[in-house]
């Protein structure tokens, strides 16, 4: 299953209600969450191969990227 992080459209307080509503579409097709983003307007979930496409379409969605490790330079 790839790892995703997908970035809102709203703050969170004007969209809690969609968001429970993705994050249950991701769960019940048998993807998990990760621990939500404090700073960023998003999350990061395992989804099924076919999910990444619906997250992308969705309109209370404005990004879905692969998750990866950001580290800074030295």
């Amino acid at each position: 299953m790839p790892a995703v992080m997908a970035s809102r459209t709203t703050p969170p307080s004007e969209s809690i209600l969609e968001q429970s509503r993705v994050k249950d579409n991701i769960t019940s097709s048998g993807g998990s969450i990760k621990p939500d983003f404090e700073l960023v307007k998003g999350f990061t979930a395992e989804v099924p191969d076919g999910m990444v496409g619906v997250l992308s379409n969705h309109d209370f969605i404005e990004n879905v990227e692969e998750d990866a490790n950001v580290s800074t330079q030295r």
